[in-house]
């Protein structure tokens, strides 16, 4: 093991004795994170270390730690005695500071975003401060498992909610969609708990609960005139002879014989090529698929990949405490709703692509940037991932940055969502420092993130001049990456 991971794991273990601490004082502990997949991973990940502890605890779950929240937290010291702020917090150590007095309460930070600012009091696992990147290597809920792994090697099996938390934040980027870095740890960990399977297989969505030509209709990566368009996939597999039905029941991707899946997997190889896919994008549509083998088959949560497709749609919908509770294994009245919300977030989403593709005067080219301007149209909680959904199936560019925005609730601010690509960021493009350096030189402006998708929210009145100083940033990136590229 290399020295940089030695060096994590003793932070971890520092993290897991602060912990275990509060739960030997019986001190009120609260955890506070993000409303993501992978922020709702890291806190059921440690909610459920604090349950088996029998500790006093409370999760609550919020869009962005913006600095009303911390006010309001900071009212709560005179009872809650450890805060644990899992895959939020790293950016904002100085408001953190700001609003608690970290030598009356502890403040421990579970994060795997570029910290910012001095951790001064405040007792923080990141895995950038080790080298280790937190973009690719390990995600929030990596973070907050090898904190509870420190606590206690029955956490083990906790490792199965840190892998949907790294594929919710899209982190299988390796060869043919495997993890890197410390995430191959915490894959091992949870094949050798029996509670995860991984193999190749055809990484479409849905391939265990969805119709085959569903799954290919709503195919990620985007397969040209597949995707999107059911009259296609129903001809396709009609042409290759693949039954759609066994008796009444509509087959799955899961139900494909070997034959089968080799005379699909070759037809939409080739017909992305004959559309000018690049080779190595064609072929990334077979890879690793993650199989949690205890939940049911044919279940939304069998898959790991829709269970994190769940998991988000609970949080973007406002229903976070219902993916709270998918985590710490309630599969009745919430897997119940569950279904129920999916349900409502596929067909927001379809939605939401169809208005972009109705409102293409909402979109600005730049040379280095596009903007969908989706204010009064689209939800601020949703805009992210519907930039990511628009920019896969092609609506918006893959080869420029994309900013989406949307109103805040009270639309006095709003909300920007960068998002760049795996292309982009290997040129040197990072998302997150062209709009925390743009959030810098205006007051009022909050953002963070990663090279590859950050966020930021912003005052109204100060809308234009802050998308000003990102595509100052970018064109200056692109530049760089341009001069970078002829030397």
């Amino acid at each position: 093991m290399e020295e940089k991971y030695d060096n994590f794991f003793t932070k971890a273990k520092e993290v897991a004795d602060a912990i275990k601490e509060g739960i030997k004082n019986n001190d009120q502990i609260k955890i506070i994170s993000h409303l993501d997949t992978d922020g709702i991973t890291a806190a059921g990940i440690i909610g459920i270390s604090l349950y088996r502890a029998e500790a006093d605890f409370h999760i609550q779950i919020i869009r962005q730690l913006e600095e009303n929240i911390l006010a309001t937290l900071s009212e709560e010291t005179d009872h809650v005695k450890l805060f644990i702020f899992t895959d939020l917090g790293s950016g904002q150590l100085e408001l953190v500071k700001k609003y608690i007095d970290t030598e009356a309460t502890k403040v421990i930070i579970l994060d795997h975003h570029p910290p910012v600012g001095t951790e001064d009091g405040v007792l923080q696992l990141n895995p950038h401060l080790f080298e280790i990147n937190g973009s690719y290597d390990l995600s929030g809920a990596g973070v907050s498992y090898f904190a509870t792994l420190a606590m206690d090697a029955k956490n083990l099996d906790l490792s199965a909610l840190a892998v949907i938390g790294a594929i919710g934040d899209r982190q299988d980027k390796g060869e043919q969609g495997a993890f890197t870095g410390l995430n191959t740890r915490i894959v091992e960990d949870a094949i050798s708990a029996k509670i995860l399977e991984v193999k190749k297989d055809l990484r479409l969505f849905g391939r265990a609960t969805r119709p085959i030509h569903i799954s290919l209709e709503y195919s990620d990566p985007y397969i040209p005139s597949i995707t999107g368009n059911r009259d296609a996939c129903f001809k396709l597999l009609v042409e290759l002879q693949i039954p759609l039905k066994k008796g009444d029941e509509w087959r799955t991707i899961a139900d494909l014989t070997t034959d089968e899946r080799t005379k699909l997997v070759s037809a939409l190889i080739t017909r992305s090529l004959q559309h000018g896919v690049p080779s190595e994008k064609a072929q990334s549509i077979v890879g690793n698929v993650f199989t949690l083998i205890k939940e049911k088959k044919g279940g939304i949560l069998r898959d790991a990949r829709e269970f994190a497709y769940c998991l988000n749609a609970c949080g973007r919908l406002g229903y976070a405490g219902v993916g709270i509770a998918l985590c710490m294994g309630d599969r009745g009245r919430a897997y119940k709703d569950a279904e129920e919300i999916l349900s409502n977030y596929r067909t927001q989403l379809s939605d939401y692509l169809s208005l972009i593709s109705d409102n293409t005067e909402k979109i600005t080219d730049l040379e280095n940037l596009q903007i969908f301007d989706g204010k009064g149209l689209v939800d601020q909680r949703i805009i992210g991932t519907l930039v990511s959904l628009a920019r896969s199936s092609n609506t918006l560019s893959s080869e420029k940055v994309v900013l989406g925005i949307a109103f805040q609730e009270d639309e006095d601010f709003i909300k920007i969502s960068g998002r760049a690509t795996e292309k982009l960021v290997s040129m040197g493009i990072d998302v997150g420092k062209a709009l925390s350096e743009a959030a810098a030189q205006i007051e009022g402006v909050e953002a963070g993130g990663h090279d590859i998708a950050a966020g930021a929210r912003v005052p109204a009145e100060k809308e234009q001049e802050f998308i000003q100083l990102v595509c100052k940033n970018i064109d200056k990136q692109f530049g760089l990456a341009k001069n970078a590229s002829t030397e």
